[in-house]
């Protein structure tokens, strides 16, 4: 960051009121080679902080080195919309969402969606084929439905596998999967989508237990860790289990789930309208 300043023009700081704000950045300053450590919370969010970093505690702002295992420390409970954010077409963040829940990105020539569900194979379709030279091919041999993105004159790559490609997904493993970095930069109604698309193939809602939970199981660590993070978009707060599933809990982070994460019309749906007609 000291070497490409340019990189960065602002970053969220803290107000004396302990609101986030956007602010620019007057400079990068030096300050020699130090020990950096990782600090993990009970929910699973980290950070990678020097020793003399302050945070700010229930006893007030202390420094990393002074702070004892199992004290607790602020974090934010919402994340602040980017001032400037992307315009990506809708139909591709579909696509998106539901390949990074239930795609296979590692064909040589293309890319498969797999769903049990003819609403999502019905819904994935509309997505797909909107991409220029691009086809869904249905194959229902086995008992996930596989949707094969097939290109309409060989001759012509396929829209929907060059964007693919571009954003550096091709190939990658259920392990390997990740938000692209233009991710960050949606407005919360574009993000909604994108993330509602997860939930549709790999999520969960859960009424079974006593107290019910809403769940995204993934095999991906970086999909985990980015789902967190990008929840708090919306003020929904959860917690990592085992690095690979973010649980939420809580009536209040139920209803901003139904509120700002559109699911279709699904069982997922009746249940969680369910878990919230209970209160």
């Amino acid at each position: 960051l000291y070497e490409k300043k340019k990189r960065m023009t602002a970053a969220v700081s803290i107000e004396d009121n302990l609101k986030l704000k956007n602010y620019p950045i007057a400079d990068v300053i030096y300050n020699g080679k130090k020990p950096v450590y990782l600090v993990i919370t009970k929910s699973g969010r980290k950070i990678k902080t020097t020793s003399n970093h302050p945070f700010l505690t229930s006893s007030g702002w202390k420094k990393l080195e002074d702070i004892i295992l199992g004290e607790k420390i602020a974090v934010p409970r919402v994340l602040p919309a980017p001032q400037k954010p992307i315009n990506i077409p809708y139909y591709k963040l579909g696509l998106l969402g539901y390949l990074l829940a239930e795609g296979n990105l590692c064909h040589p020539s293309s890319f498969y969606f797999y769903s049990k569900s003819a609403e999502e194979i019905r819904d994935y379709l509309r997505f797909l084929e909107l991409f220029k030279n691009t086809s869904g091919k249905i194959d229902k041999s086995k008992t996930a439905v596989a949707v094969y993105a097939k290109r309409l004159n060989p001759k012509i790559p396929s829209e929907a596998v060059k964007w693919i490609e571009s954003l550096g997904l091709k190939y990658k493993k259920a392990k390997e999967k990740f938000f692209p970095d233009f991710v960050y930069q949606l407005k919360n109604e574009d993000l909604a989508l994108l993330i509602g698309k997860m939930f549709q193939g790999d999520g969960c809602i859960s009424i079974k237990r006593q107290d019910p939970q809403i769940f995204y199981a993934t095999s991906s660590a970086f999909l985990a860790r980015g789902l967190q993070h990008l929840l708090l978009r919306f003020g929904i707060i959860s917690y990592k289990v085992n690095q690979d599933r973010v649980m939420i809990n809580g009536i209040n982070n139920f209803r901003l789930f139904s509120e700002e994460i559109k699911l279709r019309k699904s069982d997922k749906i009746l249940r969680l309208n369910n878990i919230l007609n209970r209160t």
